[in-house]
């Protein structure tokens, strides 16, 4: 079923600027070559072809066959954006990576690929299908869910940030590519303490360091020079330390 949205803009805060009506659904296999096309659209305006990781025609034709697995929100321009979940198996679930032991495996999930159409961000399309998905999850039982985000996509990464994941570890994923592995109890959010470290969004090798030493990456930062990670330890509370400042997009 269909859900009526707010009305959105295409082409946000540009003189082209247009208030569009919209709606959210889950989508099905009859919608396959919607979300190819809308992939390829986003694929071809990222600054770095690193930043999205593509997915054949095979994976989300079986994706979409699970139930609740794919939902896309719907302008009169057709599909403009789309946010895919799966169960992955146990030898793949990102789960392994973030610290959770076999028997918590079965219980965790991933947001596998969320997509916006260029002309469409700006709206928090990407927040508010991901906030329907981990109802869906929640629903089922699930309690743990990762994602994977590239250091080159602050937007992104922060959209997963002030949802309440946390990056517990970056790692090389996907032929050679740096990605962020965010994580999300859905069941106990976990409390940040005070900050205690920042790192420059492109510094890698410092980020590692942070993470080996047990911080974790709650918040994104603007500093001299450029977007900053902020890192701190499990326990007290972040509200007071998410800077309001939005990375660019990129």
């Amino acid at each position: 079923m269909a859900e009526i949205s707010p009305k959105i803009r295409k082409h946000k805060r540009l003189p082209s600027e247009e208030l569009m009506s919209s709606e959210m659904q889950f989508l099905q296999e009859c919608h396959l070559a919607e979300v190819l096309d809308l992939q390829e659209v986003v694929a071809k305006s990222l600054p770095s072809a690193e930043i999205l990781r593509l997915h054949s025609g095979r994976f989300f034709e079986k994706a979409l066959r699970a139930e609740r697995a794919g939902l896309g929100i719907f302008t009169g321009d057709g599909l403009v954006a789309f946010s895919l979940i799966c169960i992955p198996p146990r030898e793949r679930n990102l789960g392994s990576e973030v610290g959770l032991g076999e028997e918590e495996l079965c219980k965790a999930a991933h947001l596998q690929v969320v997509a916006v159409h260029p002309a469409y961000r700006g709206n928090a399309l990407q927040r508010r299908m991901s906030e329907r998905h981990l109802q869906v999850l929640t629903e089922r039982g699930y309690e743990h869910v990762c994602s994977t985000v590239s250091p080159q996509n602050p937007f992104s990464l922060r959209n997963f940030l002030e949802q309440g994941f946390v990056i517990k570890a970056l790692k090389v994923k996907f032929a050679s590519q740096w990605r962020y592995i965010v994580y999300k109890n859905l069941l106990r959010p976990i409390a940040i303490g005070p900050e205690e470290s920042a790192a420059s969004l492109s510094d890698i090798e410092r980020q590692l360091e942070l993470l080996e030493s047990g911080l974790l990456g709650f918040g994104l930062k603007t500093g001299p020079s450029g977007i900053l990670v902020a890192y701190a330890r499990e326990g007290g509370s972040t509200e007071s330390l998410l800077l309001k400042e939005k990375p660019e997009r990129p």
